[in-house]
């Protein structure tokens, strides 16, 4: 089992997330993982709360009589959550690929997670620069890893991808130290420099630039860009 700090939370599991930690510190949620047999049905007991559909995948969460979440992506693997979120079960389904499991778990599980648990989170990247971060938020290719990446390249240190816990509790806003890596789209402007310092290819496609990390696991929250592809 790897345990490690991601978005202000520590996750124990069998998937790297986030940055390690050491010793033994009490989790805050811990992730199994099995696979199936048969693939349960989605009945009516279950209060569905969000669907999404995109390029032909399905995307359900629901929660059942006993308060627990199901969070299923249709034809690959159900995670299974406990009522108070502290026990996510993988349950791969069967004949199905899980490469993409981990991207699953600490993208759309983890942000549906902290949603759950009240926590404002944006679909950015972010970076860090003199103990503050920027963040980048927008839809799916809008460029938010691709400034992350440039301004990586320049100097700055990298604070999450995709998913930005963001808090207000304390008068000022903060944002969380999140995933590790940018997911870059191959035909993006940054692709050919990040090429340089490719670690893997993402389960998606996409390429996967490690640039320096913040040490910071939470951070001031300075300012937020939406950009925008002008063509």
């Amino acid at each position: 089992m790897n345990t490690g700090r991601f978005h202000g939370l520590t996750i124990s599991s069998p998937y790297s997330l986030g940055h390690p930690v050491s010793g033994a510190p009490d989790p805050d949620i811990v992730v199994t993982a099995s696979q199936l047999a048969v693939v349960p049905e989605w009945n009516d007991e279950i209060t569905t709360i969000a669907q999404y559909e995109v390029n032909g995948a399905r995307y359900v969460l629901g929660q059942e009589p006993s308060g627990s979440f199901v969070f299923r992506f249709v034809g690959i693997v159900d995670f299974r959550l406990d009522a108070d979120l502290r026990r996510v079960e993988v349950c791969g389904w069967p004949d199905a690929e899980q490469d993409r499991v981990p991207l699953f778990l600490g993208g759309a599980v983890v942000s549906a997670v902290l949603m759950l648990h009240g926590s404002l989170v944006l679909h950015a990247s972010a970076i860090e620069s003199e103990g503050r971060a920027m963040a980048f938020v927008g839809d799916s290719g809008s460029g938010k890893s691709t400034l992350s990446a440039l301004a990586c390249l320049a100097g700055a240190l990298l604070v999450t991808d995709d998913v930005l816990r963001v808090s207000g509790e304390e008068g000022e806003m903060e944002c969380f130290r999140g995933a590790h890596q940018l997911r870059i789209r191959p035909g993006s402007s940054s692709a050919p420099v990040a090429l340089a310092a490719l670690a893997d290819e993402a389960a998606d496609g996409r390429l996967l630039f490690q640039p320096q990390p913040t040490e910071l696991d939470r951070l001031p929250l300075a300012s937020v860009f939406l950009p925008q592809i002008v063509e």
